[in-house]
């Protein structure tokens, strides 16, 4: 073998952005295919994982959120469920599928939640996931005086904000 894998999503901009391991040595890589966000899954040699996806391609692309969505950061939930974080709407946007790439529909509006601070221009880029299940993510929280903010909130495991982190669930500083 040649050490490398390359997926193509069938866009011409294809871009992978976050990594994480399943506990069985899988990998799970998003990022971005177009304007939508894509995800793959490899067995630990680098073929395609044909549990994931749709017809057993190891890969799927997330289309219908809009356009210049994202994926940027990932985590895997001790149950196998992938947690992704991007942008969605010109906000944080956390997504969550199943195990097989299937969207979460208990998770937050049939799989995606879409939640921003004050304006527009919103970008996560980090993302934990705290033993209790609740989602941190960080990123760009807008702008202020031509500088970007730091943004972060905390998701309850159901995708919904949770209001007892800082003040009504997020938080922004710098500019």
């Amino acid at each position: 073998g040649t050490g490398r894998v390359l997926t193509d999503f069938n866009s011409s901009t294809d871009y992978g952005r976050g990594v994480a391991l399943r506990s069985d040595g899988k990998i799970v890589v998003v990022g971005v295919s177009g304007s939508a966000v894509a995800v793959a899954r490899y067995n630990s040699d680098g073929t395609p994982d044909t549990s994931f996806g749709p017809a057993g391609t190891g890969r799927l692309v997330t289309t219908g959120i809009n356009a210049g969505s994202e994926g940027n950061a990932v985590v895997v939930q001790p149950d196998g469920k992938i947690v992704v974080a991007g942008v969605a709407t010109g906000q944080f946007g956390i997504l969550r599928y199943n195990p097989d790439g299937s969207l979460d529909n208990g998770f937050a509006s049939g799989g995606l939640a879409t939640i921003g601070f004050a304006g527009f221009g919103d970008a996560a880029y980090c993302l934990a996931l705290q033993g209790d299940g609740k989602i941190i993510v960080a990123g760009y929280a807008g702008y202020s005086g031509g500088a970007h903010l730091t943004g972060a909130m905390r998701l309850n495991a159901d995708g919904t904000l949770d209001t007892s982190f800082a003040s009504s669930g997020r938080l922004s500083t710098g500019g």
